[in-house]
């Protein structure tokens, strides 16, 4: 896929800090064409808007629980409210490509949602695991870095599969974008690795290696997005 600071140039103090994907991953014409034969179908489109919609859900709500303490931000906040905003989006524009369903989070209702929410879950558990090993790191150290890298990767991935999934939108006429969310996307990203770079010593080597197993667990999902999906 397109490596991140090839599009959005994300500044580290006085220098730039490249986030590339790794090579493991799915090329984006692969990405690409898997998303067109979603959108051509109103009623896979759908669930695949509500599995997204849940991820987006679940993002906020991990936010708000491990988050919710004395020392929590504003920008904490914000990222929650619109985390709950976009999942919010994602559930409205159902209506959109299929005005004939109303789905829950449920699994008939949902792509792959077990699977999806998996590969969330997997992030989290290595992103704290990796973080239990440092002694240096307090709890409340811990539990914030813990938010900071988990976010960090999942907006790295929603970063660049929402561009791709926003030129299929408009190529094919679906009658919405992704303009807002990519830019909210964007200042997200921008906000992790300017506090991960004060917080962290390790950022630079700590991100590379949750970058290597994210692109591992997203080729994991994606093989099994495809596989559902008849030819």
């Amino acid at each position: 896929m397109v490596q991140l600071a090839e599009k959005t140039r994300l500044f580290q103090g006085n220098g730039t800090f490249p986030t590339p994907i790794p090579q493991t991953d799915c090329s984006s014409r692969d990405v690409q064409m898997f998303l067109e034969k979603i959108v051509e179908q109103p009623s896979l489109h759908a669930k695949f808007l509500n599995t997204i919609s849940l991820l987006e859900h679940m993002g906020s709500r991990k936010i708000l629980v491990s988050q919710s303490h004395s020392r929590t931000s504003e920008s904490v906040l914000q990222h929650a409210a619109e985390e709950a905003r976009h999942a919010y989006f994602f559930k409205k524009k159902i209506r959109l490509v299929d005005p004939s369903v109303r789905l829950q989070y449920q699994k008939e209702d949902l792509f792959q949602g077990e699977r999806s929410a998996i590969y969330f879950q997997r992030l989290d558990a290595l992103v704290k695991r990796n973080l239990s090993k440092e002694p240096e790191f307090d709890k409340q150290k811990k539990s914030r870095l813990n938010y900071l890298y988990t976010t960090i990767l999942i907006e790295i991935r929603a970063f660049d599969f929402y561009h791709l999934y926003n030129q299929v939108l408009e190529s094919k006429f679906i009658g919405f974008h992704l303009n807002g969310i990519i830019k909210e996307e964007e200042g997200h990203l921008s906000e992790m690795i300017a506090s991960l770079n004060l917080e962290d010593p390790r950022f630079e080597s700590r991100l590379e290696g949750f970058l290597i197993k994210e692109g591992k667990f997203f080729r994991n999902l994606f093989r099994t997005w495809k596989s559902s999906i008849k030819e």
